[in-house]
């Protein structure tokens, strides 16, 4: 990959589901750093890996559903009760606050509620709470 950034045929190079163990391994040899470790992350995440691979300073993709049903459980209806705001919403908040970049739609309403997270107020402390008060 690093030779096909050399020639241009990419802009960047990036890894999937590396662990911080695995972006390290990759750190003591890169010529050229990772731009993005695109991972599956969630509210659901109990470890949230995120943290770990943070420190390598990467941007760090979500990708999959925000929630794995379809069903709203009671842990996103305790986040959004009281609020105007959608269940989308507030997930992408909770990640724009962990500074989580979300690629996962190509629905129309899903981009502009994405987009529309910049203007959702900063999650208070109780809403930004970890998966570990269901």
């Amino acid at each position: 990959m690093e030779a096909a950034k050399a020639v241009g045929l990419t802009k960047s190079i990036g890894v999937s589901n590396f662990t911080a163990d695995h972006l390290k391994d990759i750190l003591e040899v890169a010529i050229v750093i990772p731009a993005v470790n695109q991972v599956e992350a969630h509210p659901y995440d109990r470890d949230f890996v995120l943290r770990r691979v943070i420190t390598y300073i990467l941007s760090v993709a979500k990708v999959a559903p925000l929630t794995q049903s379809s069903k709203k459980s009671a842990y996103i209806w305790r986040k959004t009760r009281g609020s105007p705001l959608s269940d989308g919403q507030v997930l992408n908040k909770w990640l724009q606050q962990k500074d989580v970049l979300v690629v996962t739609s190509s629905k129309a309403e899903r981009i502009r509620e994405y987009l529309d997270t910049e203007n959702v107020p900063e999650l208070t402390p109780q809403r930004r709470a970890p998966a570990k008060d269901r």
